[in-house]
């Protein structure tokens, strides 16, 4: 039998690689499973297989290596982490599953995954499934997880059942797909020849069958999705809020949206700038404008709960900065805005030269714009813990920059909060 490595996005990660290397010193029984877990995301994005008792450490041996739990996914059987390689720009997402679960059919538990453990095959680089055991799990992904059969799943399918002996390939995948002798044999043998279209019209009529067998007064799957989401909120902490402080034209919108593009987690942008208004109805608008400001927040505050990054475009701080023209009134009205709302997570300033921001952007003169960001280089006395990124280098290395410093921020806070997470065995598994 030829020897088969399959790891999804892998492509010899060194963090990968002391992923795997771990888990053998610390005899933490698990494998890659051998289908890609999220198509068109990350490029290192792997489902690692781990016996349940062995959970607890390879969720502890992975926090040591400095992945810390994604919020925004996981349940109590598979959980999320995540990772960030500053030098390379990579992030790095792994799921621990411990129990295999497609949709409509019951989920295979621990004693199963066991099983399948006991005969996987181990290489100088990493563990797989037996490819007998590896064909029907596949098989059952493209059944329930995809929408349709595409060239990389008759590939891996073709590939599995060329490798598996003939007898284990169909006792197995009767044993998984719990359908009738004839029709595993037309799959087994369309997977032999990579006959794509055989494939999907059997998969489309296994789909149908197993979803006619859906227990009655099973939990719907948005009510599932939410249990999920709370449940994780709850365990595994909450996102972060980012306030992007700068003079107009230093990029705050272009960084937010680079940013919105290549996180791995959920982000949102919530404006946090005040509108300006007239002499007349003063009193009027700083009521309405707290309100404002209050409710931008609230809405930022649940998605911070969700496990979602939020990127405040402005912040209150702004009222921080000297008025143009000041007087008693207009200073007691800044300070009231300036603390009118609880600080966030993370304070960045993108700082640039004023010829640069008014080329980006001439809506006001290049004195305006340099005294500008004087004053915001001086709120640093105010908030130590301001960050700031040279924001005249490209927006790639801008993004760059500021998602270094998110991470760091990310990392802080969840890192303290992943101590006190119960491990799998205290909650029940």
């Amino acid at each position: 039998m030829r020897e088969m490595i399959f790891m999804p996005g892998s492509g010899g990660n060194p963090l990968l690689m002391k992923v795997f290397e771990a888990f053998e010193q610390r005899d933490i029984r698990w494998s890659t499973l051998p289908y890609p877990f999220s198509r068109g995301e990350l490029k290192h994005s792997i489902d690692l297989l781990v016996a349940q008792t062995d959970l607890g450490d390879a969720q502890q041996t992975l926090m040591d290596l400095g992945f810390l739990p994604e919020t925004a996914a996981g349940s109590r059987a598979n959980r999320c982490f995540l990772a960030y390689i500053s030098a390379a720009d990579e992030w790095i997402r792994l799921r621990l599953v411990s129990q295999l679960g497609f949709g409509a059919l019951e989920a295979l538990g621990a004693e199963a995954v066991t099983d399948l453990l006991t005969r996987r095959h181990k290489t100088h680089k990493a563990a797989e499934l037996d490819p007998a055991d590896a064909f029907p799990i596949v098989l059952l992904h493209c059944l329930f997880e995809n929408v349709s059969v595409g060239h990389e799943d008759v590939t891996r399918l073709q590939e599995l059942a060329a490798s598996a002996r003939p007898e284990d390939l169909h006792a197995q995948t009767m044993e998984r797909i719990d359908s009738d002798a004839e029709k595993v044999r037309a799959l087994v043998s369309s997977a032999q020849s990579g006959d794509r279209v055989t494939l999907e019209r059997l998969i489309k009529d296994l789909r149908t069958q197993a979803e006619s067998r859906r227990p009655a007064g099973e939990l719907a799957g948005p009510l599932q999705t939410l249990a999920r989401s709370l449940r994780s909120a709850l365990l595994h902490g909450r996102g972060l809020t980012v306030a992007l402080l700068a003079p107009d034209g230093a990029g705050k919108s272009s960084v937010a949206s680079a940013l919105t593009d290549t996180l791995p987690v959920p982000v949102r942008v919530v404006y946090m700038g005040r509108a300006r208004t007239s002499n007349r109805g003063r009193r009027q608008s700083v009521a309405s404008g707290l309100v404002r400001q209050w409710r931008r927040h609230l809405t930022a505050r649940y998605h911070r709960f969700r496990g979602r990054i939020v990127l405040f475009d402005r912040y209150t701080y702004d009222a921080l900065l000297p008025p143009r023209n000041p007087n008693p009134a207009r200073v007691a009205r800044r300070w009231v805005f300036a603390h009118a709302v609880p600080a966030p997570d993370l304070v960045i300033l993108l700082d640039a030269p004023a010829e640069l921001m008014f080329q980006r952007k001439d809506e006001h003169p290049r004195e305006f714009l340099e005294q500008r960001r004087r004053d915001y280089l001086e709120l640093k006395s105010r908030l130590p813990e301001m960050v700031v990124v040279d924001a005249s280098q490209s927006l790639e290395d801008v993004r760059r920059d500021v998602t270094h410093a998110i991470w760091t921020a990310y990392s802080q806070e969840h890192g303290k909060r992943a101590a006190h997470v119960p491990s799998p065995a205290a909650q029940g598994h």
